[in-house]
């Protein structure tokens, strides 16, 4: 089967002009059929029909239930309200544009910020035994705190501590 007969296959089952028809034969049928038994029992025709219509819950009410819960119905619906919407932005391109570039604006927004979120927090930092680093400070003069100097550093190396960036505990020296 080639995709142009995939296709009117498809939207063939879209179409609901035959479907109506048929549901609007079949609703007549019924309609009809209950008016013939009151009128078996003696009910004027008038009055048959409109206890009929009235028993079946009303013709086009059933027609809109029939509708709502056929297979199709939601694509129906969307591809319906896509077509409203390519209408209504076709009509005025100013609005169109502004639209487009909202949600370019609004979807390059998010990704920059989902991609920051993934690097800095969900992925794990890129070294080994990430639990056991440390990030060393150093107080300076005037009570004030700083990194620790490369200098401090290779002193706390000196002295067995070989693991450190980035997480507590805090290890603070003076200089």
């Amino acid at each position: 089967m080639s995709s142009g007969s995939r296709w009117r296959a498809w939207a063939s089952r879209l179409r609901s002009g035959r479907r109506d028809d048929d549901l609007d034969r079949e609703l007549g049928d019924w309609v009809e059929e209950l008016a013939a038994r009151y009128e078996a029992e003696g009910v004027p025709a008038v009055e048959a029909r409109r206890r009929a219509v009235i028993e079946t819950g009303g013709v086009e009410q059933v027609k809109e239930a029939v509708r709502d819960v056929r297979p199709a119905a939601a694509l129906e619906a969307c591809l319906r309200d896509a077509r409203h919407a390519w209408r209504g932005l076709w009509k005025c391109p100013t609005f169109a544009g502004v639209v487009i570039a909202t949600l370019a604006l609004g979807i390059g927004a998010t990704t920059a910020i989902f991609s920051v979120v993934t690097a800095l927090l969900l992925t794990p930092p890129p070294y080994r035994d990430a639990s056991a680093l440390v990030f060393v400070w150093s107080d300076g003069t005037c009570g004030q705190t700083h990194p620790a100097a490369a200098a401090s550093a290779a002193r706390l190396r000196r002295a067995g501590c070989t693991r450190y960036v980035w997480a507590p505990p805090i290890v603070r020296t003076r200089p």
